[in-house]
């Protein structure tokens, strides 16, 4: 077995297909200049719509949110597929801190992130907007497969306006770019080999991944390229 790490033999001094928020990387989440549209809507206190396929970067993005705006202690995530009542908005603002629970005061100012709010009701839309406007949220952002059935009510579509992002899956062509930016015209992995892998998943992250493992095998066994019996199985 091969003890050296395969990335740092390459002439690499982190892993160049880190899909931790904190890497130095920001396309993992689909397009940059969309990515980068979301933060600053974010910033400067909007309503969004995210909208995608699984395996399209939804929920990436919004971790790489999380990650900026995690030093003011402002942000509130929460999937809505694991709720099993109605949405509690008002009990996000309470638990924030020991004071807020102690006198029963909600926190103002904060960043909401809902995912999954495909099953979002009239009733919670509602609530949505009206803690916007009351300024306890000062930004939402809102995550789903699909609109076809979200239920948003007219006061909430009009602070959302234009602010709605469709993401697509990555195509092979894209892989490759999005592969080719990590490791440059690094030839011990091949632009075949890429295609190779991601037809095993289009998943942006289960396509590094792969090729994360594929470049640890084919280095572990001592071969001067990654071949299709270096993928994972």
């Amino acid at each position: 077995m091969n003890n050296k790490i395969w990335y740092k033999e390459k002439g690499f001094y982190n892993n160049p297909f880190s899909i931790k928020p904190a890497a130095f990387h920001d396309d993992l989440s689909g397009p940059l200049a969309k990515f980068r549209r979301i933060n600053n809507l974010i910033a400067t206190g909007n309503v969004c719509l995210i909208t995608g396929a699984y395996g399209s970067g939804k929920t990436s993005i919004l971790k790489r949110v999380i990650h900026r705006f995690r030093g003011d202690k402002k942000i509130v995530y929460f999937s809505c597929n694991r709720r099993e009542d109605v949405l509690n908005l008002d009990r996000f603002l309470l638990e924030r801190t020991f004071f807020n629970k102690l006198f029963g005061l909600k926190s103002k100012g904060m960043i909401l992130l809902l995912d999954e709010v495909q099953g979002l009701s009239e009733k919670e839309s509602n609530s949505l907007a009206y803690h916007y406007e009351q300024g306890y949220f000062r930004a939402i952002a809102l995550a789903t497969k699909d609109q076809t059935d979200l239920v948003l009510t007219s006061r909430l579509r009009k602070l959302i306006g234009p602010n709605v992002f469709v993401l697509q899956r990555l195509n092979s062509l894209e892989a490759v770019e999005l592969v080719r930016r990590r490791i440059g015209p690094l030839k011990f992995l091949s632009d075949s080999i890429i295609r190779k892998i991601y037809r095993l998943d289009p998943n942006p992250r289960a396509l590094l991944e792969n090729c994360e493992d594929a470049c640890r095998n084919a280095f572990n066994a001592g071969s001067k390229e990654v071949l299709s019996k270096h993928l994972p199985r």
